[in-house]
């Protein structure tokens, strides 16, 4: 429990793509930050910190992480440079996070391991995580 801010979408209720919130909340906090997509519940702290020591001995305009089945632009530390490309492509209704990766200064982190990466979107991947989790407790 903690108290945080509610940062709506800013292009409108109607879409519904990762990059209306980035953009949301490059113009609410006005800062770099890390993203983390919420259907990644094993993402952990070794993860945010590799992403975070390229990030911090880098020029890069994104640091994504990246495993053996793709990037993950949505674990990944976003920098101020990419509001301006960002905000051009949500006005032309562009909302592939994977064509802004393109546009901008974008260094990769690569894990060899896919587990910290497992997505819960659907019942039994909710059921195949809590038995995850309870084999990590």
């Amino acid at each position: 429990p903690f108290d945080a801010p509610f940062v709506r979408d800013v292009v409108g209720e109607e879409v519904f793509a990762p990059t209306a919130g980035l953009l949301a909340a490059l113009q609410a906090l006005r800062s770099d930050f890390f993203a983390l997509s919420v259907d990644a519940p094993f993402v952990d702290e070794r993860v945010v910190g590799k992403l975070y020591e390229v990030y911090e001995t880098g020029d890069w305009d994104a640091v994504v992480a990246r495993s053996p089945s793709g990037s993950h632009p949505m674990c990944a530390i976003y920098t101020l440079r990419i509001q301006p490309p960002l905000e051009a492509m949500v006005r032309e209704g562009s909302h592939r996070l994977q064509a802004l990766l393109r546009k901008v200064r974008t260094g990769y982190v690569d894990f060899d391991d896919e587990a910290p990466f497992f997505n819960v979107n659907r019942p039994e991947e909710y059921e195949a995580a809590k038995k995850k989790a309870e084999g990590l407790s």
